[in-house]
């Protein structure tokens, strides 16, 4: 159960990194280690992407590390 649980949760990530990739939107990635990273998709395949990081530059993540994909919003657009 828990496998078929987590497939799930990874197509999933993998269709919103598509359209955050497309749209050339912000993201704001929850990790499941309780980390998080904002920035920009570059590029994406099948197991992971590249995100380039606002503070950090680009880095390699794998949808297993993942917990959560949003829109990145500042602190001006938190309602």
């Amino acid at each position: 159960m828990k496998n078929q649980k987590e497939a799930e949760l990874i197509q999933l990530l993998q269709k919103k990194v598509e359209y955050f990739c497309v749209k050339k939107l912000p993201v704001h990635l929850k990790f499941k280690s309780g980390y998080f990273k904002n920035g920009y998709i570059v590029k994406y395949e099948d197991d992971l992407f590249i995100l380039d990081e606002f503070k950090d530059g680009q880095l390699a993540v794998f949808f297993l590390e993942l917990e959560k994909i949003s829109e990145y919003k500042s602190i001006g657009e938190i309602k």
